[in-house]
């Protein structure tokens, strides 16, 4: 199966939600799963709401201008009702 995860050229969007701090380091997480997928072939791509501060209808505009196969996004159990509903909403009615 991960043979034909790299058969060809796919398109992978990260989304680092925004954590409202002034301190923003990359995550980790993320990092480590975008330099993989990118050694293997894959085209990444990291959103990065919580350094620009992008909302969720910037967000929505991107997702409706491009398209992915793979869109991924990982959140703080602290964060989750006020934060991941609403992006996760947004993701799912602009996704293509």
């Amino acid at each position: 199966m991960v043979d034909e995860l790299f058969t060809r050229k796919n398109r992978v969007l990260f989304i680092i939600h925004d954590l409202y701090q002034e301190d923003n380091p990359f995550p980790l997480g993320p990092a480590y799963l975008a330099a993989v997928l990118h050694r293997n072939g894959a085209s990444v791509e990291a959103y990065c709401m919580d350094v620009f501060h992008y909302t969720n209808e910037h967000l929505a505009e991107h997702l409706d201008n491009n398209e992915y196969d793979l869109i991924c996004s990982g959140f703080l159990a602290a964060r989750f009702r006020e934060t991941v509903l609403d992006l996760c909403r947004i993701i799912n009615e602009h996704k293509k």
